[in-house]
């Protein structure tokens, strides 16, 4: 979470009024995110990010009184960068076998399902 992300926050004439957040995807995927992007009535944004995904969301944030007024909306964005990942990839077979009077073994297959960066399936190996 991000303290202070929207200041300036006010109910108006009537300060009693409770304030909420309503937050609007206008360009992007909220798939990026593990739970929902919210902002509280003190401004601060708090957001879980989804695992292994990057990419950006830009969001209209609206602020809507207790009886209904609405704010006018203002734009900010969210953007999540690549970061490197350790590959992975898995043995096949956890016992090799090899006779002494083999000159050289050969095994085809014995690593599988490589991947250089999990998530990014466009890498070449």
């Amino acid at each position: 979470s991000t303290d202070s992300f929207i200041t300036n926050i006010s109910a108006g004439p009537y300060e009693d009024q409770t304030l909420m957040f309503n937050l609007i995807v206008r360009e992007g995927s909220t798939d990026l995110f593990a739970e929902d992007v919210r902002i509280d009535d003190k401004g601060r944004i708090t957001f879980s990010l989804a695992a292994l995904s990057f990419g950006y969301v830009i969001f209209e944030a609206v602020l809507i009184d207790s009886v209904g007024s609405m704010s006018t909306g203002s734009n900010f964005s969210i953007d999540i960068r690549f970061v490197n990942q350790a590959p992975l990839f898995r043995i096949s077979q956890p016992v090799v076998v090899a006779y002494e009077d083999q000159d050289k073994v050969i095994l085809n297959g014995f690593i599988v399902d490589i991947e250089p960066e999990p998530g990014r399936s466009n890498m070449v190996v």
